[in-house]
């Protein structure tokens, strides 16, 4: 027969759960670097895009690609922030903790740094979808003369529909 019994897991993300310094740093640590590769994304996909309608047209696949990875990675930022939390909470309980001080300065230490961090990610996510919405206006626009204005139109409705779609689910994630 097989054992039913739940086992004790590590967690799977880099910090001790026995830990309220670790698991704060965690979270600072893993807000930072979202914010950072978003942002590293967004300007290599700029330069991708190039400074021509045609290099956006060539390139605007990658658009989409930016889009996916983005809302993955927020996606993974805020399950990361969930099993610390609970974790965190966990470790709080297990400490006992009977100084109503110290168990609300430790209440208030995650609270602090749980919305500098998702401040921080959320104005990183938003400039960079903002930047690349720009360069893609610009070059659509930039080529407005150049094509016939069904054309013109078409290309930057999809555009800005994709933008839109795609900001609407990070807000929506983010919330």
């Amino acid at each position: 027969g097989g054992n039913d019994q739940p086992q004790a897991t590590e967690p799977k993300y880099d910090y001790d759960a026995s830990s309220l310094e670790s698991m704060l740093t965690f979270i600072k640590t893993s807000g930072e670097t979202a914010s950072a590769e978003t942002e590293t994304d967004a300007d290599a996909l700029i330069g991708k895009l190039g400074d021509s309608f045609d290099s956006y047209s060539a390139n605007k696949t990658a658009v989409t690609d930016f889009y996916a990875a983005a809302e993955a990675r927020g996606n993974e930022l805020y399950a990361a922030l969930q099993a610390c939390s609970i974790d965190y909470f966990k470790c709080i309980a297990a400490n006992g903790l009977d100084d109503y001080d110290v168990w609300d300065d430790a209440m208030g230490d995650f609270y602090d740094e749980w919305d500098d961090t998702m401040g921080e990610y959320y104005d990183a996510w938003d400039e960079a979808y903002g930047d690349v919405y720009d360069q893609c206006d610009d070059l659509i626009s930039d080529a407005s003369d150049d094509l016939d204005y069904d054309e013109y139109s078409d290309v930057w409705s999809a555009m800005y529909d994709e933008y839109s779609d795609a900001w609407s689910n990070a807000y929506e994630a983010y919330s």
